[in-house]
């Protein structure tokens, strides 16, 4: 027999379906308003289509990872309160051109400036571009980064200010640079 928290958590999750999930939302709102069963089983009629609309199941094994990682958040927010923490396995790399990947570690709601890793690829090279949107700063964590005769290494901290252009971007190692722009 299931305990009452797996119980809250196959309903929060979206797990539980039919009389099951209306006995447990009965129980975690037992002074709702009389109308809730109707509105439930609206609810549910919706979501029952939604389960028939998905052209394949999720793949085995995708409730773990997700699992594991509210697991991971919670712990890091109990354990420092106020922080968040962005482990290195979570976050997603995409592309920004070929050879040339990006992920997003933070976006700052109130300024907007965003804080990523990008990751080049050896001989990969970045197209020149302006910094319109603020001053783009740029740490090299690892290899080597050139802008024409400029020449970048591991430990080196660049800024090109607002409105200004970079030559294209080339790494003769690879590299990986820690950007914060805006």
């Amino acid at each position: 027999m299931k305990s009452a928290d797996a119980d809250i958590a196959d309903y929060l999750l979206g797990l539980m379906r039919g009389d099951r999930r209306a006995r447990q939302y009965r129980v975690a709102a037992p002074d709702a308003a009389p109308d809730t069963d109707q509105e439930l089983a609206r609810i549910e009629a919706q979501l029952g289509a939604l389960d028939l609309a998905l052209a394949e199941p999720p793949p085995a094994g995708l409730l773990g990872p997700i699992l594991a990682r509210i697991d991971r958040e919670a712990a890091d927010l109990a354990a420092a309160p106020g922080t968040d923490t962005v482990r290195h396995q979570d976050g997603v790399w995409l592309p920004l051109s070929p050879g040339v990947r990006s992920k997003l570690l933070r976006v700052d709601g109130r300024t907007g400036r965003r804080t990523m890793l990008i990751r080049m690829e050896p001989g990969a090279p970045y197209q020149s571009h302006a910094h319109a949107g603020g001053d783009e700063e740029c740490l090299v964590i690892e290899g080597d980064l050139r802008f024409g005769d400029l020449l970048l290494e591991a430990g080196d901290f660049h800024v090109a200010r607002h409105t200004t252009w970079h030559a294209t971007a080339v790494s003769q190692q690879g590299c990986l640079l820690l950007v914060s722009v805006g």
